[in-house]
């Protein structure tokens, strides 16, 4: 006959159990404040990656490296918004009034075939009006004024959370490996070290891209003669910060401004954007993400999917550094056991 549980072995197994349920409980209700953590670890890998590389090629202290590193990017954001910012401005405007007659445009050629037309009588006639009637207007606009603060306010903490944690990396290194006994201190920092590489792997990968979806987008669609090149260009690099979905999303107003020349822009810039994204996907990528971790494009999918239902907007955009740094975490404390474990086995039946 087996001996029963103590009452103390119950007790620690029940708190054991409550004290997970309240973390996940929390975690749920309070994901974006996660999410606010992450952005902060992952803005300041990029400045730590950034100052590393700077103090080994100038041969500078880590501390006057980010210094540079702080101060260069807030000059190039500075000068990038002085010299750029009143032509993007003037071509945001443009775009505003352009993307709601391309839309006119677009109603009219699907009017042209029979299932088009059921289609547009379902739709409300005057959909403007229906907005400036809604008797919640008032609320909605102060509702969107308080979101753009709110999403201000947290763009500051992270800053200010990234910089301190590129501050001193070495003592939030030290302090959660301390959290593990030590015969799990060793594994873990390897760890924490393999997660840092991939996720500065991925942003560098990130931006290389971005910049040559950029480069590449603005110079064909100026060849092309469309109008409001520059911004369509910014749209199509900062919307491939998210894998598959992103591109997608920078066609449409690129189609949308297309349609106002004439159907064969909107078909010439289909295929551009799509050329871009082949060349991008087969050729850039594959060679500036050969040293990390392969994101299964089915998995990847439906994590965005799944973030992006979550928390909205922030949870799409950090998707993918979120499924690499667990991807890498997974491998590394379960799959990696299972493999070891397994192969003793393997080899007595090798034996037998």
């Amino acid at each position: 006959m087996k001996p029963k549980p103590s009452l103390s072995i119950l007790f620690q197994y029940s708190l054991l159990v409550f004290v997970t349920g309240g973390l996940l409980a929390i975690f749920v209700w309070q994901f974006n404040f996660f999410l606010l953590i992450f952005s902060s670890i992952l803005l300041s890998i990029l400045f730590h990656a950034i100052s590393v590389w700077i103090a080994k090629k100038l041969k500078l202290r880590y501390s006057w490296a980010l210094v540079i590193t702080l101060v260069s990017i807030a000059l190039v954001l500075t000068g990038f918004f002085l010299i750029a910012g009143p032509s993007v401005s003037k071509q945001l405007d443009e775009i505003s009034s352009t993307l709601p007659k391309s839309i006119d445009q677009l109603k009219k050629a699907i009017q042209s075939h029979p299932v088009g037309k059921k289609l547009i009588k379902e739709l409300p006639k005057d959909p403007g009006k229906a907005v400036t009637e809604n008797k919640d207007l008032l609320t909605k606009a102060a509702s969107y004024v308080g979101s753009f603060l709110g999403v201000l306010g947290n763009m500051l903490i992270v800053l200010i959370a990234a910089i301190f944690l590129a501050a001193s990396p070495t003592n939030y290194f030290n302090g959660l490996v301390r959290l593990f006994p030590d015969n799990k201190k060793k594994a873990v920092s390897n760890l924490i070290r393999q997660v840092y590489q991939t996720l500065a792997t991925w942003l560098a990968a990130k931006f290389g891209s971005m910049l040559v979806v950029g480069l590449a987008t603005g110079i064909g669609l100026a060849l092309l003669g469309v109008p409001l090149a520059f911004i369509l260009a910014l749209i199509a690099a900062g919307c491939t910060f998210i894998p598959y979905i992103g591109p997608y999303l920078a066609l449409v107003p690129a189609v949308l401004v297309g349609l106002l020349e004439s159907q064969q822009m909107a078909l010439y810039i289909v295929i551009l954007y799509f050329s871009i994204q082949i060349i991008e996907s087969y050729f850039i990528t594959p060679i500036i993400e050969k040293k990390m971790v392969e994101l299964p494009p089915a998995l990847a999918l439906f994590w965005q999917v799944l973030m992006g239902i979550l928390a909205g907007a922030i949870g799409l955009l950090l998707a993918s550094p979120i499924l690499a740094a667990l991807l890498i975490i997974i491998q590394e404390t379960y799959i990696r056991k299972i493999e070891y474990s397994s192969k003793p086995r393997d080899k007595e039946e090798a034996a037998v």
